[in-house]
């Protein structure tokens, strides 16, 4: 005699990141579901996103950013059903919003650009609006990335950057904690203005 349902549990991969009580995903982590039976075993696996018509079971993923839920089930062989289990995740497909400030007001347009002093500074920020911003990476003029330090300890590299009188192009990438990016381009000349 089997009268005992089936288990089934759920399975997030990569990427990942949990903060307040909620997990957040994004449209490329790999959905999974373990499931036994003790006695008969499985007939089959099914489930379902949000409000929508159960299906059949195979590795998913949910591409639509925002708030779901996951709803799953098993039966065996001799038609028993698990209890609907529910498991919520964030979908969270969106790079932080980059933020450039320059230490100082442009003293005119060249070509079009901002002109600038040659003692300004550029500040970098980024915020994540669902799970955080991760790093902040920079390039100058076509350089190899790097990593950007915080406005508040600005490294002497940093410090010294825009110096020489010429066109400078900026390049900042931003990730946030499930590797999501961001990219954002700034133009500009260093020099005097005469």
């Amino acid at each position: 005699m089997d009268n005992r349902a089936p288990n089934t549990g759920i399975n997030y991969g990569s990427p990942q990141f949990f903060a307040r009580d909620t997990l957040f995903i994004n449209k490329d982590t790999r959905i999974t579901l373990r499931k036994s039976d003790a006695h008969s075993g499985l007939q089959s696996t099914e489930y379902m996103i949000d409000n929508g018509s159960f299906k059949t079971y195979a590795p998913f993923t949910i591409p639509a950013e925002g708030h779901h839920v996951v709803n799953f089930r098993s039966t065996d062989n001799v038609n028993n059903v698990e209890q609907t289990k529910e498991s919520k995740v964030f979908v969270d497909n969106t790079g932080p919003e980059i933020y450039v400030n320059f230490s100082i007001e442009p003293i005119g347009k060249k070509d079009g650009k901002q002109l600038y002093p040659n003692y300004t500074r550029l500040y970098i920020g980024a915020t994540d609006e669902h799970c955080g911003t991760d790093n902040i990476m920079y390039s100058i003029n076509g350089e190899p990335m790097r990593a950007y330090s915080s406005p508040y300890s600005l490294d002497i590299s940093e410090v010294n950057n825009f110096t020489s009188e010429k066109k400078y192009t900026v390049k900042i990438v931003a990730s946030d904690k499930l590797g999501n990016t961001a990219e954002k381009e700034v133009e500009f000349y260093v020099g005097t203005n005469n």
